[in-house]
């Protein structure tokens, strides 16, 4: 894996995300601050989690990843499988945020990595 590979990651990873934020637009409160509903947390409390970091932070500093740090070993694996664990972490949070939605009648729609993969060639990316 490189650098633009994990770029491409974290791209889509953002997409994904907009897609299931976009659908909480007119979610009640009940819905949104109901706890327990997945584990110990609700909608808003999946959110909140996923969106722990500052994705902006994040996205600055993937533009100058090289892949030289990409392959840099960390802790006996390479630095790209967490880079990669991160990305992949939030496909759970956006599914279970999305089975939420979707029982409140405000389903994300699509938010496989296909699906990207099609908007940004429909785009021209």
């Amino acid at each position: 894996m490189n650098a633009a590979d994990l770029r491409f990651l974290f791209a889509y990873d953002r997409w994904a995300t907009e897609r299931v934020l976009a659908a909480c637009e007119g979610i009640d409160e009940t819905t949104w601050s109901a706890p327990n509903a997945i584990g110990e947390r609700g909608l808003g409390g999946i959110l909140v989690h996923a969106r722990g970091a500052s994705l902006r932070a994040l996205e600055a500093w993937l533009a100058g990843l090289t892949d030289d740090e990409v392959a840099a070993v960390e802790d006996e694996a390479p630095f790209w499988r967490y880079l990669a664990h991160l990305a992949n972490h939030g496909t759970q949070h956006r599914s279970e945020a999305a089975v939420l939605l979707t029982a409140a009648g405000h389903s994300p729609g699509d938010l496989d990595m296909i699906d990207f993969i099609e908007a940004q060639a429909a785009a021209g990316r």
